[in-house]
C-alpha cells in the first residue's frame, strides 16, 4: 500500500502543468524522466513540470505560462520550466544552451526572502526579474560556458553561480556571465540590435540573429 501511495505521489509530481505551447516550427519535443524519453510534441501541448524542452535546427517554440508569462525558445535550445509561481516560490526557468525570449508580466514579490517572482538560471549564472522583456543565452563547454544577458524593458538582476555580487541590467543593456571572468558593467551591446523581441505568433516570430555575433562584438568594440 505503502508502494502504490509512493508511485502515485510520484506520478502527481511530474503531471503538474505549468502552461501551453501555443506555437511550435519545426522540431520541437521534450525530454521527460531520467532516462530523457523523448517525444514530438506541437500547438496545444500542455507542458508539464521539469519537461525539458528541445528545438532543433531551424525551430521554435512559444509557450504561455500559467502565470501569464510568455517564452520564446530559439533554435537549437534547451529548456524546463522547474517551478511555477505560488504563494512563496516564484516561477524558476532553466536553460542548458540555447536561447530563450522572455515576456514576464509584472507580479507582487513573492516574500521577504524571495523578492522577485521570476527566476532564471543555467550553469553559470542566475537572474531574478518582477516584470520585463529579456534575453537569455546558454551557450559552450565547461570553462568556456558562457550566458548571455540583454534587457529589452524592465530591470533584471543578473549574478554568477557562487557569487554574492549581483549587477542590475536595466533597458537597452547586455552582460556577459561567464565561470572564469569577472563580470563587467552592463552596457550596450551592438548585436543585441538585430534580436526579434516579437511574441505575436501570427507575425513574424524567428530569430535570426546568432549568439556568435556576440563575439564578434566583443573584437569588434572598444570597450575601454
Amino acid at each position: 500500500m505503502k508502494l502504490l501511495l509512493c508511485i502515485i505521489t510520484t506520478f502527481n509530481i511530474f503531471a503538474v502543468s505549468v502552461g501551453e505551447v501555443i506555437f511550435t516550427k519545426g522540431d520541437v519535443s521534450v525530454e521527460v524522466g531520467k532516462k530523457k524519453n523523448t517525444r514530438k510534441i506541437n500547438k496545444g501541448h500542455k507542458l508539464q513540470l521539469n519537461e525539458i524542452v528541445v528545438t532543433g535546427k531551424k525551430s521554435l517554440a512559444v509557450i504561455k505560462l500559467k502565470d501569464k508569462s510568455t517564452l520564446k525558445v530559439d533554435k537549437n535550445s534547451k529548456m524546463r520550466v522547474s517551478s511555477i509561481l505560488k504563494k512563496l516560490t516564484p516561477t524558476k526557468v532553466e536553460i542548458s544552451k540555447g536561447a530563450v525570449f522572455f515576456n514576464i508580466i509584472k507580479k507582487k514579490a513573492v516574500g521577504k526572502k524571495n523578492p522577485v517572482s521570476f527566476k532564471v538560471q543555467t550553469r553559470t549564472a542566475a537572474m531574478g526579474v518582477r516584470g520585463t522583456t529579456f534575453f537569455v543565452s546558454a551557450s559552450g563547454k565547461d570553462k568556456n560556458y558562457d550566458t548571455w544577458m540583454c534587457v529589452k524593458e524592465g530591470i533584471v538582476e543578473a549574478k554568477r553561480h557562487k557569487s554574492t555580487k549581483a549587477v542590475l541590467v536595466k533597458t537597452g543593456e547586455g552582460v556577459k556571465l561567464s565561470r572564469t571572468e569577472k563580470v563587467d558593467n552592463p552596457r550596450p551591446l551592438p548585436w543585441t540590435q538585430g534580436l526579434n523581441w516579437e511574441f505575436n505568433t501570427q507575425k513574424n516570430i524567428e530569430n535570426k540573429v546568432d549568439i556568435s555575433n556576440a563575439y564578434k562584438d566583443i573584437l569588434d568594440q572598444d570597450y575601454d
